[in-house]
């Protein structure tokens, strides 16, 4: 795991901001389903089939790849 070094100027953590998203590619098996006006759990389902990453796993792969860490930032 990589641990947050700091900036020059307040050695708090973080400088810049990274997104976490959770993206749903529209392929032609989605699109044909949405027009049949799926359940929310059925869209779901063909979605995570179709390859897309929840919240959760898109923000470890950036902790694993070292663009952010684990670690909370506390407002002052």
């Amino acid at each position: 795991m990589y641990e947050s070094r700091g900036c020059d100027t307040c050695n708090e953590g973080f400088r810049g901001r990274v997104g976490v998203f959770q993206l749903m590619h529209l392929n032609d098996e989605l699109a044909e389903l949405t027009t049949q006006r799926p359940s929310r759990d059925a869209l779901k389902k063909a979605a995570f089939a179709a390859g897309m990453q929840s919240l959760r796993e898109d923000g470890l792969d950036k902790v694993a790849r070292g663009l952010t860490t684990l670690a909370r930032r506390t407002r002052r």
